[in-house]
């Protein structure tokens, strides 16, 4: 069994369910471990919407909560 890989330009939209409190988001490129881009928001709590940057293969999302 094997993968296929099929490079091209995505976007994608993520739902998560989160508690409120401010956040840093970082979108990250999975192949480097380089950070795509970044940046901080306050949230009520709840669910809230990620949308990625484009990208050509691969992407992760980071959320940290900043105390």
């Amino acid at each position: 069994m094997y993968y296929l890989a099929n490079p091209g330009h995505y976007h994608e939209t993520l739902i998560l369910d989160i508690a409120g409190g401010t956040y840093r988001e970082d979108w990250i490129d999975p192949a480097s471990g380089s950070v795509i881009t970044s940046r901080t928001f306050t949230h009520q709590g709840g669910k809230k919407e990620f949308r990625t940057p484009e990208h050509t293969l691969d992407i992760a999302l980071r959320v940290k909560r900043i105390p």
